[in-house]
């Protein structure tokens, strides 16, 4: 989960289980927008030209966990 305007109101609550989520991050911090638009970037620029057919998971690790 991205921390946006839309999902703030979940990360104001204390008690909400994101805050567990985000705890258990290996990068130990919450992801932002920005961080997909960064991959979206280094896709759509000549850097990623011999990359395909694959999925890149924007997620600071936490996929690895489960």
């Amino acid at each position: 989960m991205a921390r946006t305007p839309s999902t703030e109101p979940l990360f104001e609550d204390p008690s909400h289980p994101v805050h567990d989520l985000v705890a258990s991050n290996p990068l130990g911090r919450v992801g932002y927008a920005e961080d997909v638009a960064n991959v979206a970037l280094f896709l759509a620029s000549d850097e990623s030209s011999y990359v395909n057919a694959t999925s890149v998971v924007v997620d600071g690790g936490q996929s690895v966990l489960t």
